[in-house]
């Protein structure tokens, strides 16, 4: 991650297996399978028996790999808090296009990868708390990136004549909180309005590029 935060490694978490290959696969299903068992019963009423269960392994099997409940937070913020690598890498596959459509497709795919996460978001937003101030401080500088990344996006259209933007960095951070209010009112959101991911998504994009889009730049429909 490129936001400037460390935190240490899921390897420095105890493990009484010497096949670190073996080990990181393992840990990563462990945190997959326990932010869901999290997110439906809560961190509190949520047992290593739970977990095992989820996993399809036996509470002292899961002991091997990790140490506490505590460790399985950690791993949690290893797994699923990388920082905007990702949509680097996807904003680089975009080719020659304007800044208005590089922060268009990077909204659509911000939003796709967000929803398809959702549990995970859901499980931050209520559970976050409970980490330890290592790894909340490390999820915090994980959001700064995204926000950075679309504030880096706002801030090349306006150089190049196609945004007018006074606080690039809140409307950067507004794009996320977007993405975060489809995944947390989703059921209100689509009884509501009767959306769909992709409708919403096209729907707040059209009113954001409305607000930071010098007037000759031309809005087209979202593809």
């Amino acid at each position: 991650m490129t936001g400037g935060q460390t935190l240490r490694s899921a390897t420095e978490v105890r493990t009484y297996s010497n096949d670190k290959e073996l080990v990181g696969q393992r840990r990563y299903y462990i945190a997959e399978q326990a932010v869901k068992v999290f997110q439906d019963k809560g961190y509190e009423r949520t047992t290593m028996r739970d977990i095992g269960k989820a996993c399809g392994m036996a509470p002292g099997s899961l002991y091997h790999y990790i140490g506490s409940k505590q460790d399985i937070l950690h791993l949690i913020c290893v797994r699923f808090a990388p920082g905007a690598d990702a949509y680097r890498r996807y904003l680089s596959t975009l080719g020659d296009v304007s800044k208005t459509e590089q922060l268009r497709k990077c909204i659509a795919y911000y939003f796709r990868v967000i929803d398809s996460s959702r549990h995970v978001v859901s499980f931050f937003n209520r559970e976050g708390y409970r980490l330890a101030e290592e790894d909340r401080d490390y999820v915090v500088a994980s959001e700064v990136d995204r926000q950075s990344f679309f504030e880096q996006i706002l801030r090349e259209g306006i150089e190049a004549g196609e945004f007018q933007v006074s606080n690039t960095a809140l409307v950067a951070y507004n794009i996320m909180i977007y993405a975060q209010t489809w995944v947390l009112r989703k059921v209100f959101l689509r009884n509501r309005f009767t959306f769909t991911l992709e409708e919403y998504t096209e729907e707040q994009t059209r009113i954001l590029l409305d607000t930071v889009a010098i007037r000759n730049c031309h809005v087209d429909k979202i593809e």
